[in-house]
Order: C-alpha cells, then structure tokens, then sequence
C-alpha cells in the first residue's frame, strides 16, 4: 500500500515539474522571440541577406495577423 502511495505522488510531483518546466521554457522562449527576433533580422538586413531577413519577416508577418484577427494575445 505504501509503495502504491509513493507511486501515485512520485507520478503527481514529476507532473507537476513537467508542467513547470513547460511555462518556463514558453516564457523563455517568448523573450527570446521578442528581443532577440528583431535584433536577428535587423543583422540579416544590415548585413546584406536580404533575401533570408524578408521571408522571416513575411512569417512573422502573417502569424500576427493571424493572431490578432482572432483575438488572442500570445
């Protein structure tokens, strides 16, 4: 009984870290995304790659609008 007692804790605390590892990693991800995203494509452009900097930004582009057309804030 006690090792089925440890078991079902042992599975409740390792998703509960699970879960805490995911909004970390999602927060993280966003900063990246918000800070370093623009920083990225503004070397791509100012470095002459034009033609890697202006599909991104047409990507990025699309998905805010798509975002924004239904209302969510990512």
């Amino acid at each position: 009984m006690l090792t089925f007692l440890f078991t079902i804790l042992m599975l409740y605390i390792g998703w509960k870290l699970v879960l805490f590892a995911l909004q970390a990693t999602w927060g993280l991800m966003k900063i990246i995304f918000c800070v370093l995203g623009p920083v990225i494509l503004i070397v791509l452009a100012i470095a002459g790659i034009i033609y890697g900097a202006l599909p991104l930004v047409i990507i990025v582009a699309v998905i805010a609008a798509v975002v924004s057309a239904l209302g969510k804030v990512v």
